[in-house]
C-alpha cells in the first residue's frame, strides 16, 4: 500500500510541475515540444531503454551474487558484455539510421532488445554457453542504439532555435528512465519475491516476515538460525528469487516488444535522414 501511495504522490508532484511549465514563460522544460510526434517516440525509446538498462543492471547483479555466489568483481566482469556492445551503439546508430531510416533502425532495435530480454529471462545462468554473453550484448547493443535513436528522433523534429529546449527534455528522459528503472524494478522485485517464496513452516512469524521482503533479508534472518534451518531457507530464498528474475525479465520483454509497435506507429512521419528536421 505505501509503494501506491508514494507513486500516487509522485503523479501528483509532476502533474503539478507540469503545469506550472506549461505556464511559464520561460519553463525550465518547453513540456510543448511533446506536440512533435517523433518528440513522444523519442522519450518513450529513452524512458524504457534507459529504464530497462539499469533495471537489467540491478537484477542481474543481484542474481549473480545471491543466488550464483559471484563476488562483487565476478558479477561485473559477467556482465562486461552489456557495457562493452552498448559503447559501440551510437555509431552504429547514426550510420544504420542514415542508410535504412530512423523509423526502421529504432523500431528494429527495440524488437531485438525485447528478444534479448526474453532469452535471458529463461537462460540458465548457473551454467551459461556462449548464448548468454552473446544475448548480453545483443541487449546492450540494442538498447544503446535505441537511446542514439531517440536522441536522432527529439532533436531532429525541431529547429535549430528549440534545439537547448530538446536536448534537456532527451536528457531529463535519460536520468529519469534510469531512476525509474531502477526504482520499478526494485519494487516489483520485492513484491514479486514476497509472494513466491516458500518460507520453512517452522519459521517463527516475525522471521517469516522479515525474511519475505527480500533476499538480502532472508539472508540475513538465515544467519540467525542453527545450519539445517537457514540452509533450508538461503535455497527457498534462491529459488524464488531466480523466479523473480525471470518474471521481471520476461515482463520488461513483453513491454519492450509492444513498445516497438509504438514507436513505429509513432515515427511514421519522420524523415528517414539523421539531422533533418520539420
Amino acid at each position: 500500500m505505501a509503494y501506491w501511495i508514494g507513486a500516487l504522490r509522485g503523479l501528483v508532484l509532476l502533474a503539478w510541475f507540469a503545469r506550472i511549465q506549461l505556464r511559464s514563460v520561460m519553463p525550465m522544460l518547453d513540456l510543448s515540444l511533446f506536440r512533435h510526434p517523433a518528440i513522444v517516440a523519442g522519450m518513450v525509446m529513452a524512458l524504457v531503454a534507459a529504464g530497462a538498462l539499469a533495471g537489467v543492471e540491478l537484477t542481474l547483479a543481484q542474481e549473480l551474487q545471491y543466488v550464483l555466489g559471484k563476488t562483487p568483481l565476478q558479477a561485473g566482469l559477467f556482465m562486461v558484455p552489456i557495457m562493452a556492445a552498448a559503447a559501440v551503439g551510437g555509431p552504429v546508430a547514426g550510420y544504420l539510421s542514415n542508410r535504412f531510416g530512423l523509423r526502421l533502425v529504432a523500431s528494429l532495435s527495440m524488437a531485438f532488445a525485447a528478444a534479448a530480454l526474453g532469452y535471458l529471462a529463461q537462460a540458465d545462468l548457473h551454467a551459461p554457453n556462449w548464448t548468454v554473453p552473446t544475448a548480453l550484448a545483443v541487449l546492450g547493443l540494442t538498447l544503446s542504439i535505441g537511446l542514439t535513436a531517440s536522441s536522432i528522433a527529439i532533436m531532429g523534429a525541431v529547429d535549430a532555435s528549440k534545439g537547448g529546449a530538446a536536448g534537456s527534455l532527451e536528457a531529463t528522459g535519460y536520468e529519469l528512465g534510469s531512476g525509474l528503472g531502477i526504482t520499478l524494478f526494485g519494487v516489483f522485485m520485492a513484491s514479486i519475491y514476497s509472494s513466491t517464496i516458500v518460507l520453512p513452516p517452522d519459521l517463527e512469524p516475525a522471521l517469516g516476515a522479515q525474511a519475505a521482503r527480500s533476499m538480502s533479508d532472508s539472508v540475513v534472518v538465515a544467519q540467525g538460525l542453527d545450519a539445517d534451518k537457514a540452509d533450508v531457507l538461503i535455497m527457498a530464498a534462491k529459488a524464488a528469487f531466480s523466479t523473480t528474475h525471470s518474471i521481471l525479465l520476461t515482463a520488461a520483454a513483453i513491454l519492450i516488444a509492444l513498445l516497438t509497435v509504438v514507436v513505429f506507429l509513432m515515427l511514421g512521419s519522420h524523415s528517414d535522414k539523421v539531422g533533418a528536421h520539420e
